[in-house]
C-alpha cells in the first residue's frame, strides 16, 4: 500500500513539475486571453531561403491587443509584429508575412527540418479564425522570385 502511494506521490510531483517548466518556457504565459498557433504539419524542408505564411485575418475584441510571434526551436523569438486595431468583427482579409534573411526574421535555417509554429495572441476577449479559410506555409529557394521548393496546409490548435 505505501509503495503505491509513494508512486501517487511521485506521480504528482513529475506532473506539477512538467507544468511549472512549460510555463517557463513561454515568458509570456497567462498574458494572454486566446492564443492560436498554426503549425506546419510536417517538418519544414532542409533547404531552403524564405518562407512565407498566409492567412485569414482573425475576429478579435477590438479593445483587445493583437500580436503574432514566431519562435526559434530553442524558444527564443524569432519574429514578433502587432497588429494593428480595427473593427474586429469586419470580414478576414487574406494577409501574408515572409521572412528570410533580407525580411522579416532574418536566416530561416534554424528552421530546417524541424516544425514551424506561428502563434497569435489576443490579450482581452476572444480570438476566431474562420476554419474555411487557408492558411498555408510556402518555402523557396532563391528567394521569393524563386522556386517554391514545398507548401504546407498549416494546422490550427488553441490553447
Amino acid at each position: 500500500m505505501t509503495n503505491t502511494k509513494n508512486i501517487q506521490v511521485l506521480a504528482n510531483l513529475l506532473m506539477l513539475a512538467v507544468i511549472v517548466l512549460g510555463c517557463a518556457k513561454d515568458p509570456d504565459a497567462g498574458k494572454y486571453s486566446k492564443t492560436i498557433t498554426f503549425s506546419t504539419p510536417e517538418p519544414a524542408p532542409k533547404d531552403f531561403d524564405a518562407w512565407s505564411f498566409q492567412w485569414s485575418t482573425p475576429r478579435w475584441d477590438g479593445k483587445g491587443q493583437l500580436d503574432y510571434i514566431v519562435r526559434l526551436p530553442d524558444g527564443s523569438t524569432y519574429y514578433q509584429a502587432d497588429l494593428p486595431q480595427h473593427d474586429a468583427w469586419n470580414p478576414p482579409t487574406d494577409g501574408k508575412a515572409d521572412f528570410g534573411s533580407n525580411y522579416a526574421g532574418g536566416d530561416p535555417n534554424a528552421f530546417f527540418g524541424k516544425t514551424i509554429n506561428v502563434t497569435f495572441r489576443v490579450d482581452k476577449g476572444s480570438l476566431i479564425f474562420s476554419p474555411d479559410r487557408f492558411y498555408t506555409f510556402t518555402f523557396y529557394k532563391g528567394g521569393f522570385e524563386g522556386t517554391v521548393i514545398a507548401t504546407q496546409s498549416a494546422i490550427m490548435g488553441g490553447e
